[in-house]
């Protein structure tokens, strides 16, 4: 696997070695093969938040549209597309999936009175807001 952090960059090649652990600008990469609700998924995880209880894991999923033709003189062609997206996974044994979005980790955590509170005061739009609200659930 290659990854490019930069457009500009370099492209850094990872092994498929499941032993080992990657630094990359500050995010860790690991190979690992994890139970989720759709299954087992195998690859690389970025790991965003591992608590005792409670784990959060990005799995990078790379998009490909390819390009299409115009078959009338009306339409117009659309060239080909690629992009990774990351699907977030919540949980300890069996992970869920989620949006980083307030309503699906109260669906998954079922907060209790304090973290409803959280919740309402702090939206959560980013990784970095959702790993705050789960070192806060882990807190309580």
């Amino acid at each position: 696997m290659e990854i490019k952090m930069k457009k500009d960059s370099e492209a850094i090649v990872l092994p498929r070695n499941q032993f080992s652990k990657y630094m990359m600008d500050g995010v860790e990469y690991f190979w690992d093969n994890k139970l989720t609700e759709d299954g087992w998924k195998k690859g690389y995880f970025i790991n965003c938040n591992e608590v005792d209880d409670l784990k959060l894991f990005g799995f990078p999923v790379i998009t490909i549209r390819e390009g299409v033709k115009a078959n009338s003189s009306y339409s117009s062609s659309k060239p080909a597309h690629h992009g990774v997206d990351v699907n977030y996974y919540l949980g300890n044994q069996r992970l869920s999936l989620v949006q980083i979005k307030n309503t699906d980790f109260k669906k998954t955590l079922d907060p209790s009175a304090k973290q409803e509170e959280y919740l309402k005061d702090h939206k959560l739009k980013d990784v970095l807001a959702a790993v705050e609200f789960l070192k806060f659930y882990d807190s309580l």
